[in-house]
C-alpha cells in the first residue's frame, strides 16, 4: 500500500543497507534521509511546487516541472493545450493556466487567440470547456509548426 512521504512522517531507514553503505563509501551518499531534504529543496527552488513522496513496495518520487512551453507564448500555448487534449480530450482555462503556470487572466487571453484563430473550439454542451480542430491538429502535425502570428 502506498503512502505519502513528508518530512514530519519520514524515517530514514535504508531498504537495503549493503548497497547504501557502498555508495557511502564512494561518496555518492551523504547521510541516510539528506536526499528528500535535498528533492523537497530543490524542487520548491526550481520548480515552485514540491516533490510527491510516496512508500511502499516501490518508493517513487515525483518533481513537478515547468513546461518549456510556458514561455513561449501563444506557440506554447498551443503546445501546451495539444498535449493537454491528448491528456483529457478537453480543457479548460484553469487546466491551461496550471499546466503553463500562468495566471487564470493570462490562459484567458491564449484561448481567446487560440478560437479566434480555429485553432480550438468549445465543446458542444460544455461551457468552459474547450476541444482541439481537427484541421488544425493535423495541420500541426504535417507541418510540424502553426504559423500563429501575433
Amino acid at each position: 500500500m502506498n503512502s505519502p512521504v513528508s518530512r514530519s512522517n519520514f524515517n530514514p531507514i535504508s531498504k537495503n543497507p549493503n548497497i547504501a553503505g557502498v555508495f557511502s563509501q564512494l561518496g555518492y551518499a551523504e547521510e541516510l534521509g539528506s536526499g528528500m531534504r535535498n528533492l523537497q529543496k530543490y524542487s520548491r527552488a526550481y520548480s515552485g511546487k514540491p516533490a510527491t513522496l510516496e512508500d511502499g513496495d516501490i518508493f517513487r518520487a515525483s518533481v513537478p516541472i515547468t513546461p518549456a512551453s510556458a514561455s513561449k507564448g501563444l506557440d506554447g500555448a498551443f503546445e501546451a493545450a495539444t498535449i493537454l487534449f491528448a491528456r483529457d480530450g478537453d480543457i479548460t482555462t484553469a487546466a491551461l493556466a496550471e499546466y503553463l503556470g500562468v495566471t487564470t487572466r493570462s490562459a484567458q487571453r491564449y484561448i481567446r487567440q487560440l478560437l479566434d484563430r480555429n485553432l480550438i473550439a468549445t465543446a458542444e454542451g460544455r461551457p468552459h470547456r474547450y476541444r482541439p480542430l481537427q484541421s488544425a491538429t493535423m495541420s500541426r502535425q504535417k507541418n510540424d509548426t502553426v504559423a500563429l502570428g501575433s
